[in-house]
């Protein structure tokens, strides 16, 4: 156990362990600590661009911000379906794990049929399954990610067929996948051990 001063220091930056749990790769991400649970919790962490603008219908594009303040990380984004800020993780751990720790990574990809579902729903929390893991003293990081929906994702004209434009939802998933891949080492996962799983989100 680290005391609350300690800084771990890792290949991408540093993660500030207590009070509240931080990660820095190109900027700094504060999350929160829930006692209750003894876990880290990371809240809509951005892994690409927000699809506003010029952006809102095409393939996501990698974060390019560098923020020199701490970033927020304490609540779930809004949901994609109506909200256009949304391509973000959340990330739930073991609370006090540091880098070197190697947990084995949960990613979770939801529902709804491509239509609706976020991972700020109740019915998507991953505190238990987080939880349960630790109690059976086989712990795990599990992690979240938001993709867009609907007519906002997927596109049924020829003219987004022929532009690459008509699954940017998958898209989406993509650059989420490929976040975790390059980082999610650097807040104690195990990218030699990460498993995704999703709950059905077949087409009518």
């Amino acid at each position: 156990m680290v005391s609350p001063n300690q800084i771990v220091g890792n290949n991408l930056g540093q993660l500030w362990l207590t009070p509240t749990p931080s990660y820095c790769q190109e900027w700094h991400i504060e999350g929160k600590y829930v006692a209750s649970l003894n876990q880290d919790l990371f809240l809509g962490v951005p892994f690409a661009q927000p699809p506003l603008g010029g952006l809102r219908f095409q393939n996501p594009q990698s974060v390019n911000d560098v923020f020199e303040d701490v970033r927020d990380a304490k609540e779930y984004a809004n949901s994609c379906l109506g909200h256009g800020n949304c391509l973000t993780l959340s990330i739930v751990r073991p609370s006090g794990r540091q880098d070197g720790a190697n947990l084995p990574a949960r990613v979770f990809i939801h529902g709804g049929v491509y239509l609706t579902d976020y991972s700020g729903n109740a019915v998507n929390n991953l505190s238990f399954i987080a939880k349960e893991s630790a109690r059976m003293d086989k712990p795990i990081m599990a992690v979240s990610l938001d993709y867009r929906l609907s007519a906002w994702s997927f596109l049924a004209s020829q003219e987004a067929v022929d532009a690459g434009i008509a699954n940017t939802g998958l898209e989406d998933q993509r650059i989420g996948l490929q976040w975790i891949n390059e980082s999610i080492a650097a807040i104690g996962g195990d990218l030699d051990k990460a498993t995704n799983f999703d709950e059905r989100s077949r087409g009518r």
